[in-house]
């Protein structure tokens, strides 16, 4: 197997994620970091960047 599974794991929440950045622009990735966990969401500042990513941003 192999590859990059934490990121995948988190597509779920893309969407949400990715209005959030839609909706302020300069979020960074703690912040959202932050976000995620205050919802039980456990995940890295890395993970988040390799979503946002693969989803076209920088």
């Amino acid at each position: 197997m192999g590859g990059d599974r934490r990121s995948a794991d988190l597509e779920e929440h893309a969407s949400d994620l990715l209005d959030q950045v839609a909706r302020t622009p300069d979020l960074t990735l703690a912040a959202m970091k932050g976000r995620l966990s205050r919802r039980g969401i456990k995940t890295s500042l890395s993970v988040i960047a390799r979503l946002l990513t693969r989803h076209g941003l920088t």
